[in-house]
């Protein structure tokens, strides 16, 4: 497949700066702040558990990658967790000194419920868009997901 030049890059990076501006200020509340039953989580808290909760079970090492994030910030946030009940350590059967990380059913019903205090979210800030609107950004988000899976591992 040959990439088209006809747009140019910087055109690709004006649009995405300004989506980044409104993502932070409209999308990232969303996303990284929830509170409820008298759970209150931090935004990397929430992250990890999102990361987790895409996967059967996750390596520390894995998710430190996945947010750039320091190994020692990520063995607080991973033990906060754990202590809460969110998460349980298995040994790593292919390395018995690593383990993996897995939702515990607290920390799956916590998924479900963010999962569904997000869409109704969602559908407050963008229950407004006209259908086209919303397919479009569909689409668009499909297409940047669908190059990242083919080519994130050359990036």
């Amino acid at each position: 497949m040959s990439k088209d030049d006809s747009i140019p890059v910087s055109e690709l990076y004006h649009s995405l700066d300004d989506f980044l501006v409104n993502y932070f200020r409209f999308l990232n509340p969303i996303f990284h702040r929830y509170t409820n039953d008298g759970i209150e989580l931090n935004e990397n808290q929430i992250k990890v558990l999102m990361a987790v909760s895409k996967t059967e079970q996750i390596s520390p090492s894995e998710i430190s990658k996945l947010f750039m994030m320091p190994k020692t910030s990520l063995t607080t946030i991973v033990r906060s967790l754990v202590d809460a009940g969110f998460l349980i350590k298995k040994t790593n059967t292919k390395d018995s000194r690593k383990f993996l990380l897995e939702l515990t059913p607290k920390g799956q019903q916590f998924i479900i419920k963010k999962n569904e205090f997000d869409i109704s979210r969602l559908d407050s800030l963008l229950g407004g868009m006209m259908p086209d609107e919303r397919k479009r950004v569909i689409d668009g988000f499909n297409t940047l997901n669908g190059y990242f899976d083919r080519e994130g591992n050359t990036i």
